[in-house]
């Protein structure tokens, strides 16, 4: 009867009867409840195939690596026999070598004529004596496949000699002979369990994440699909794909979620949990707009509402109690409401103290600014969680990673948080302490093999980019085996540590000392150089710093004791190499080192040891040549409008009493890069002022000015402004006759102190002319602030001044903006009257080059300024 009532009522009010209202929002409510379903599996989608991609190319880095660590042992071995001409010499002790890199190799032999003959270790690998690879029906195919090619294989899974499946990477070796053809030797063999190999990469665990895996690979010589292992034999449904590159073909390791994509057990719950939900919210919605409510429902409602949220504030106070960690109730500018604690130990002060505090009260200051950006981000928002601080306590230093969410307060005016401070120091230790055993050698404290690896591959990108080069040092302690025979290996321990200790010392904090393994050491020099030249000087410093060092006496136990130390170097950068490539130049260059009598330093490239040796040779003779005075400026003229000669650059010559002349591009780039140019510049400094001073008495002479080159290295001495006064005061010239040249790759660093000692320099009365302008640093920005009086032309620019219109267009250039700034304006390297016509065109009247002269010495260019003075030599 009440339904009928209330029916007629919607009729005469004209109202929407409530059934069409509760479907109106049953369907708005599933539409909208759809689409968040479907966004919710979409992103879930997305993050399943990120998560298991990320799976797939950690899991597939780790067997690369394994299978570079594999194949690097076989190129060892191979190097052995190599070595040893065909006999197999030291084997245990090298196989032993390689085995104590910590890797999971089973075995590694050596198999003259297919058969082995080698093995190490030989504790369970006894079955492999006398196994015939070429013959054997497992393993002939693969085993002929890589005779007959000359290529390193990897071939697996194959049942071993030893029992149980395993993977072999095999090397053929060829030897040369007399007649210059290459006799097939044998193979140098890896073996390693195809179980640990899988374990290395966690494949097995896969599975228990929910995960399918298959690793497979195409066979080189027929083309066949051969598994190597899979967690289920049926294909993956829409697999993500890694491969790694490997001697004869590529490893493909395939992943797939069990089930396949997109099988969300939860989805259909969710949607019948949705439906409901929906039409519950619709049959809601139609009770709220019936007007036939009966009170008593109402209060019955009300009740039940009321007695769940009651046990909802149970359960959460039930749930905060269990809660092992500080939780915080604060607002948005960091006031503390309230603190709940199981201990005061985890806090800075009582719980009960924190509410009507700050954080900037509480906290230290950085901790205090990391809890404001927490809250700050979860304003933006909703929550912030991930951001960490420590604080000092009792029981020492503590690490907290802070959670919060941004909590929904009525009538509240500044927004309020819920914050939890997990205690995360464990596993801070724990991280701290695995990184360490996994990267660091345990004896000497130095990064290992693995971490040099990592940092080498790092650098080989770094100088790729750059277009610079690095330097890679081995460091081999000379007769290190006889010292843990006589003294023993503890005593050899202690002079490794004090090694390590002294190679530190002599590199910068930005290189990298290692330890390979024994007592050979590494030292990585990231940035050795912007130049091939460059880098060698720098890996000579470095290898001659490291001789004298590790050559003091050492103190082992109260015993002196002696150590020689070889070193070989290799470069690397633009032709940039793999790890292993760069490791074994070094180790090459080691052993020559060794074979040259121990004690000493060898580049890999033989003509970059002969270019080092050289360019140490020339340095001694040209510090010889200094001090017997065999250096000797010759002067070139410079001339104005008419011909005048208005003066002379004064450039270096050197004649060697054995060499001859060498030219100032041999030996000025040796002077710079060991500091010897200082010593050069004062002494032309001393030359040219003496030279001003002889000019000076005579009248034809006397108005003449002398330019000397200038370079950077001087300008960076601290006293270089008090040389030229003392040269000056000391040779009582006019220091209006001196012009000092400078180039524009000076003001490429350091601009500021070179401008300033220019300013100083020039109260003096000395001239400024920029040299090579055009070719360096050109900015007009630092022009205008030079105090020049002249710029001069590139002969570069003159060279084809009258056949290049760029060339010619430059020097017009350079001359309107000499004139524009008021600076004389003179060209270099003139040659042809043709080319002297033009700049004269254009506003150029001065000039220099063999159209007028070439650099004479002394006696010939007073007579080519005074022919009629009767001069003698």
């Amino acid at each position: 009867m009440r339904s009928v009532v209330d029916q007629r009522g919607q009729m005469r009010n004209g109202a929407w009867p409530s059934w069409l209202i509760a479907a109106l929002v049953f369907v708005l409510l599933l539409a909208m409840g759809t689409t968040l379903l479907y966004r919710l599996q979409v992103e879930k989608q997305r993050q399943e195939r990120g998560k298991i991609a990320q799976m797939a190319a950690e899991r597939a880095q780790v067997l690369r690596r394994s299978v570079e660590g594999m194949l690097a042992d076989n190129r060892a071995l191979a190097a052995l026999v190599h070595q040893g001409h065909g006999e197999v010499v030291n084997f245990e002790a090298a196989a032993s070598q390689l085995l104590s890199g910590g890797s999971r190799v089973l075995a590694l032999s050596l198999s003259p004529g297919g058969v082995v003959r080698h093995v190490m270790p030989l504790a369970g690998n006894e079955n492999l004596i006398g196994f015939d690879q070429l013959n054997d029906p497992g393993q002939r195919r693969e085993a002929v496949f890589a005779r007959d090619t000359g290529r390193l294989t990897l071939a697996g899974p194959l049942q071993l000699a030893q029992g149980g499946l395993g993977v072999v990477s095999r090397l053929p070796i060829f030897l040369p002979q007399p007649d210059g053809e290459n006799r097939f030797w044998g193979f140098s063999n890896v073996t390693i369990r195809l179980q640990d190999l899988l374990s290395a990469a966690e494949l097995g665990e896969l599975r228990a994440r929910d995960v399918e895996y298959r690793l497979w690979r195409v066979l080189p010589d027929s083309g066949e699909h051969q598994i190597i292992s899979a967690s289920h034999p049926d294909p993956l449904s829409e697999p993500l794909r890694r491969s790694l590159e490997v001697p004869n073909g590529a490893w493909n390791l395939d992943l797939a979620p069990v089930g396949g994509w997109g099988r969300d057990p939860v989805v259909p719950s969710a949607a019948a949990a949705m439906v409901l939900a929906s039409l519950l919210l619709a049959y809601l919605a139609q009770l709220l707009v019936e007007q036939g409510r009966y009170k008593a429902g109402l209060e019955a409602l009300m009740r039940e509402r009321t007695a769940e949220m009651l046990a909802t504030q149970n359960q959460l106070r039930s749930t905060v109690e269990a809660i092992r960690d500080p939780i915080f109730e604060i607002d948005l500018h960091g006031n503390y409401h309230s603190c709940y604690a199981p201990s005061d130990s985890l806090l800075p002060i009582p719980a009960e103290d924190f509410a009507g505090r700050t954080v900037f009260e509480v906290l230290p200051a950085q901790a205090a600014e990391v809890t404001m950006e927490a809250l700050r981000s979860a304003q933006i928002d909703g929550f912030s969680q991930g951001e960490q601080y420590t604080l000092e306590l009792v029981q020492g230093t503590r690490w907290y990673e802070l959670s919060v969410a941004r909590k929904q307060v009525d009538g509240a005016a500044v927004p309020r948080f819920v914050m939890m401070a997990r205690d995360i120091t464990g596993r801070k230790s724990a991280k701290s302490a695995i990184r360490r055993l996994a990267f660091y050698d345990p004896l000497t404290d130095l990064p290992n093999r693995r971490l040099l690896q990592d940092r080498l591959e790092h650098a080989l990108s770094a100088t790729l980019r750059s277009r610079r080069f690095g330097a890679l040092l081995l460091i081999d302690l000379d007769n290190f085996k006889a010292l843990n025979d006589t003294w023993g290996h503890d005593k050899g321990d202690l002079l490794l540590k004090q090694v390590a200790l002294r190679m530190r010392a002599c590199v910068r904090d930005a290189d990298t000392v290692a330890r390979l393994g024994g007592d050979e050491f590494v030292v990585l020099i990231d940035d050795a150089g912007a130049s091939a030249a460059d880098a060698i000087a720098t890996g000579r410093r470095v290898a001659e710093k490291l001789l004298v060092r590790l050559g003091t006496p050492y103190d082992i136990a109260g015993r002196e004791h002696r150590s020689g130390t070889s070193i070989g170097v290799s470069l690397f950068g633009v032709d940039t190499t793999t790890v292993e490539e760069v490791l074994k130049r070094s180790d090459v260059a080691m052993y020559q080192a060794k074979a040259a009598g121990r004690n000493t330093v060898r580049f890999f490239d033989p003509q970059m040891q002969s270019a080092v040796e050289a360019r140490a040779a020339m340095e001694v003779d040209l510090r010889s040549s200094l001090s017997r005075d065999d250096l000797v400026l010759h002067y070139q003229p410079q001339v104005g409008p008419g011909g005048e000669v208005v003066g002379a650059e004064a450039l270096l010559r050197w004649t060697h009493p054995e060499r001859g002349p060498v030219s100032p591009g041999e030996f000025i780039p040796v002077a710079e890069q060991s500091g010897l140019i200082v010593e050069l510049g004062e002494w032309v400094l001393q030359r040219a002022c003496a030279q001003i001073a002889s000019w000076a008495a005579h009248p034809q002479t006397a108005r003449l000015t002398l330019a000397i080159n200038v370079s950077v290295h001087q300008f960076r001495q601290a006293d270089f402004v008090d040389k030229v006064r003392q040269a000056l005061e000391h040779h009582r010239v006019v220091p209006a006759r001196l012009k000092l040249e400078i180039t524009e790759s000076m003001f490429a660093s350091d601009q500021e102190s070179i401008i300033n000692k220019m300013r100083q320099i020039k109260t003096l009365g000395v001239g400024f002319s920029l040299d090579d302008f055009g070719t360096g640093y050109s900015s007009l920005s630092y022009l205008r602030r030079l105090p020049l009086d002249q710029l001069k032309i590139d002969q570069s620019f003159v060279r084809e001044v009258l056949t290049d219109p760029n060339d010619a267009a430059i020097a017009r250039t350079v001359i309107a903006l000499g004139q524009s700034l008021g600076l004389a304006v003179i060209a270099e390297g003139v040659e042809l009257q043709g080319q002297r016509d033009f700049l004269a065109a254009h506003g150029c009247d001065y000039c220099q080059g063999y159209l007028i002269s070439r650099p004479l010495p002394i006696a010939q260019f007073d007579r080519f300024v005074m022919p009629d003075a009767g001069l003698d030599g």
